[in-house]
């Protein structure tokens, strides 16, 4: 059925709404590679589908019996879209050990993909020495509303095994990148 309704999406906007794909091209092993981006690509399917519900709105009239009405349309995309986004956020929460995080509005959402974000952009750019020396976690977490710990509930004394989990993930991640261009 969601195939019908991105066919239907298109054939009334001229873009494609499939984020079945958009969520798949976005690897939670992007967010340690660059994490800017990871979190850039994960605001764009959210405003992608805000895109696609105005679409709904406004072609309502058109939509073909055999799809859902306007709003289970819009519901039925709205929770698939955000279950996979919500899987991806948990899996990057999940290699970094996080515990599992409660996510209770797109507000939420986008707030703890920012902080994921810039939690792993610090992690990579610093050591862990670097970052306490200098105060970069302290400084984050004034300037933020302690938001590593509100939303992640991470404190500076799990900064070391952080970086460590960060650069192991990494490694990993070039090292499958070195097999695969051996193979050509």
């Amino acid at each position: 059925m969601f195939e019908e309704i991105y066919i239907w999406l298109e054939s009334y906007s001229g873009t494609s709404y499939d984020f079945d794909e958009s969520i798949q091209e976005i690897s939670s092993d992007d967010a340690f590679n660059q994490p800017f981006d990871w979190s850039v690509g994960i605001d764009l399917i959210l405003k992608q589908l805000d895109d696609a519900c105005d679409v709904i709105d406004q072609y309502w009239r058109a939509i073909p019996t055999d799809l859902p009405d306007k709003n289970t349309m819009k519901k039925l995309l709205s929770r698939k879209t955000l279950e996979g986004l919500v899987a991806n956020i948990r899996s990057v929460c999940g290699k970094l050990n996080i515990d599992a995080i409660r996510i209770d509005s797109i507000d939420q959402l986008k707030f703890i993909v920012v902080t994921l974000s810039e939690l792993i952009d610090m992690l990579i750019n610093h050591d862990p020495e670097e970052i306490m020396a200098k105060g970069l976690f302290d400084q984050h977490e004034e300037d933020n509303n302690e938001s590593f710990y509100r939303l992640l509930n991470v404190m500076k004394e799990d900064v070391p095994q952080l970086s460590f989990n960060v650069r192991a993930i990494r490694d990993s991640y070039l090292d499958s990148l070195n097999n695969e261009e051996d193979l050509f």
